[in-house]
């Protein structure tokens, strides 16, 4: 995920796979429907605590990690001089 959008388009998806409404989420979160329907809009102020409360009544857990580096070879053709080129 690389935006907040990604991450409401998975809590949408999420609860819709799971047979829920926004009133049933709220139910069993005790966040207010109004604040879960941000969240899947892509509101980015929304808590993470909140976030994480939501995914884990789904049965899903929140995973870090790094993102991907180029390599240096990618990184030499993206720099290459054209004017020094053999």
């Amino acid at each position: 995920m690389n935006s907040a959008f990604d991450l409401a388009t998975q809590l949408r998806d999420a609860r819709k796979a799971a047979g829920l409404t926004l009133a049933q989420m709220s139910a069993r979160t005790g966040i207010p429907t109004r604040s879960l329907l941000r969240m899947e809009a892509g509101d980015s102020s929304a808590p993470i605590g909140r976030i994480m409360l939501v995914f884990a009544t789904l049965g899903y857990e929140l995973n870090i990690k790094p993102t991907s580096r180029p390599t240096l070879d990618a990184l030499q053709s993206i720099y290459v001089d054209d004017n020094n080129a053999p």
